[in-house]
């Protein structure tokens, strides 16, 4: 699939990427990761890692990822960085003379949602937060970033409101969870309920990451995927580089 050549590069050990002093965040620069369209608003998605370089790779210590809103009338933010995943990078994926058999494909899974200031999200907040604890980059690894949105706010539109009543009420349509057809703002079939099951599941931040680590909630995972952001065609992977 040629789509799937089209990549981000992500380039760490940067100067000022460096975990070694408070200016160290300040100086670093961004790095695209995903960029998509939701509810008319084209957004980009950039991270900056701060970490230490290792004799294998680089490993993370503090993750800030923040939303840039270009095109459009509805401001889009991050509400959660779940976590992430690793696994083997599959040999489709590999780049000629960059990939080798020992690179990873890491996955990060973030929430977004409608109507939120896009502040920056710092990981780990405290020194309980383990949402990025072990993450550590190789040269010629492969990062997807697998994307989810929460429902508007409620002031808008209830999600969770009796569809009967929903149309009468409602000021916005989200397009994400529901349909209006005249007089009536219908839950989408099939997906709806899904997506409210998933968002009380990811809504702490310790069931987040066992849901993505424990191979019993697996479950979990795949639907993040299913009705979150699935589709490779949109711009969601990087290379990784590390000078």
């Amino acid at each position: 699939m040629s789509h799937e050549t089209l990549r981000f590069n992500v380039i760490l050990n940067k100067p000022g990427s460096q975990l070694q002093g408070p200016n160290a965040l300040t100086h670093s620069t961004y790095d695209s990761i995903y960029s998509d369209s939701k509810y008319g608003t084209h957004f980009c998605t950039y991270a900056n890692f701060i970490g230490l370089k290792t004799t294998s790779g680089f490993k993370v210590e503090k993750l800030n990822i923040k939303v840039q809103n270009y095109t459009g009338s509805v401001t889009i933010g991050i509400s959660k960085f779940i976590g992430y995943t690793s696994e083997p990078l599959d040999q489709s994926l590999y780049v000629e003379g960059f990939s080798n058999h020992k690179n990873k494909h890491i996955k990060f899974y973030i929430m977004y949602q409608g109507f939120l200031k896009p502040t920056i999200k710092t990981i780990p907040k405290n020194d309980t937060d383990l949402r990025i604890a072990g993450l550590e980059f190789e040269q010629g690894d492969f990062l997807e970033v697998i994307s989810f949105c929460e429902p508007i706010p409620n002031c808008l539109i209830d999600i969770d409101q009796d569809p009967n009543t929903m149309g009468e009420e409602a000021l916005f349509a989200d397009e994400e969870y529901v349909i209006r057809n005249g007089e009536t703002i219908e839950p989408i079939p099939n997906i709806t309920t899904k997506k409210q099951d998933l968002i009380k599941d990811l809504k702490d931040d310790a069931i987040g990451i066992m849901a993505l680590h424990k191979e019993s909630n697996g479950d979990a995972i795949k639907l993040f995927v299913a009705v979150g952001g699935g589709q490779r065609c949109r711009k969601k992977i990087s290379d990784i580089y590390i000078f």
